[in-house]
């Protein structure tokens, strides 16, 4: 009267069908493991086969390792908080402080190339990703500001603390490579590149005003250049020395020389009326990062958007463009679309993910109390790189302003990736807050 078949494809793919009388299920089984599968059949052993919406929520947590930490962070829901996680990845990445990451283990057990995952290695240290998404809900309601401008914004913020040297003191301490005393002795230079000269140029304003109003990071030693500029003059090493050229082979870099940070490269520009594409972006992109690496300067890329269009999707909805994910980690499109450039495939997986709207739930209240969206984060200073969502509750305050409180829900490994949409409704579900 009921049983259970199952069969696999050759991307170790499992799928279930189970049948009773006269009703059949199918379900598939993603998973990037196939011995998760024994620990979902373990619930049947005893009972009639079926499958409920309970069933398929244990199954479906199961196959994401959702699991709930006391331990976890609060959510770093200000500007400094966000910059202080980015700058503290970025710099573990460089010296190597990182903790490992799952796929490691999971790629060891792997028996096929399509359930490999990504994974830095130290010859990559020198080529960074970093995911910051929705960063308009960091900064106060009044200010009517775009997810472009709030990136701008944050993006120089960044370079401001990257460009402190006693920001790096706790990471630096016991290199035995000097600083090159031709820069000051408290900053280190930092260029910033965007893919447009109307992007260079907006930034440029907002960087002349930070250096009046924002006391809190050094801004005189960062120059801002479009993407197409190439390295300045400056920071290029005599390429006759018999160092450099041992240190390019094993991807060696030096961020007390210089640090290139490209914010938001992408090959068509929205912000443009009518948008149209970047001429070039990607070829220039890959130009940058060759002969970064040629002069052993880190570069670090902030919300890579290749390969968009403007189909009507809007804010934060992007292409591509991680094709092992079912959720892409740069722009989180789901399913993930391509092709990828295979630069991109140097800078993932990012060393910190910020995403702060990965699933809406309604507008901001009018009145009272009102969850509105739930977020996600993730850094490699995080044991096991787990990713981490909350939900976020608002509540109009005196005057009109908005009290925002973001509450936990769960974790998820890192070797299934970006969580989806549908599995944090799942999670809301769940573990809703009271």
């Amino acid at each position: 009267s009921h049983g259970l078949v199952m069969f696999s494809t050759s991307l170790c793919n499992l799928y279930l069908l189970t049948f009773t009388t006269g009703t059949f299920a199918f379900l598939p089984f993603q998973g990037p493991r196939c011995n998760d599968f024994k620990l979902f059949l373990s619930s049947f052993e005893s009972s009639p086969v079926h499958f409920s919406a309970d069933n398929n929520t244990e199954f479906l947590f199961c196959q994401w390792g959702v699991q709930r930490s006391t331990a976890v962070d609060e959510f770093p829901n200000t500007i400094d908080g966000v910059i202080d996680y980015a700058f503290d990845a970025i710099a573990g990445e460089i010296y190597d402080k990182c903790p490992p990451s799952q796929s490691i283990a999971s790629n060891a057990m792997s028996k096929s190339i399509f359930t490999d995952r990504p994974v830095r290695r130290r010859s990559d240290s020198g080529r960074i990703g970093i995911e910051l998404s929705g960063l308009r809900s960091l900064f106060p309601s009044d200010q009517a500001m775009s997810n472009n401008q709030a990136m701008r914004m944050t993006a120089l913020m960044l370079c401001g603390k990257v460009s402190m040297n006693s920001s790096w003191e706790r990471f630096e301490k016991g290199e035995d490579h000097c600083r090159d005393q031709s820069h000051s002795s408290n900053t280190r230079a930092v260029v910033v590149y965007f893919s447009t000269r109307s992007e260079a140029l907006m930034a440029s304003r907002t960087l002349q005003r930070l250096r009046v109003y924002d006391k809190r990071y050094k801004y005189e030693d960062i120059r801002i250049h479009c993407l197409s500029d190439g390295i300045p003059n400056d920071l290029q090493l005599d390429m006759r020395s018999q160092h450099v050229r041992n240190g390019l082979s094993d991807g060696n870099v030096d961020s007390r020389r210089g640090i290139c940070i490209l914010v938001q490269p992408t090959d068509f520009n929205t912000e443009q009326t009518p948008a149209a594409p970047v001429v070039d972006a990607i070829n220039s992109f890959q130009k940058l990062a060759a002969r970064a690496s040629v002069q052993q300067l880190p570069m670090i890329c902030i919300s890579p958007r290749f390969l968009n269009n403007n189909d009507g999707i809007v804010d934060e909805i992007r292409r591509d463009q991680s094709g092992y994910q079912q959720s892409a980690v740069y722009g989180g499109i789901e399913p993930p679309k391509g092709p990828t450039p295979w630069i991109m495939r140097d800078f993932t997986p990012p060393v910190f993910c910020w995403v702060g709207n990965a699933l809406a739930l309604g507008k901001s209240p009018r009145a009272n109390c009102k969850l509105t969206r739930i977020a996600l984060w993730q850094s490699a200073m995080e044991e096991d790189h787990l990713w981490h969502a909350y939900v976020c509750r608002e509540c109009m305050g005196k005057k009109g302003m908005i009290a925002t409180d973001y509450q936990y829900l769960a974790s998820t490994k890192s070797t299934s990736g970006r969580p989806t949409k549908h599995l944090l409704m799942k999670l809301l579900e769940e573990y809703r807050p009271v």
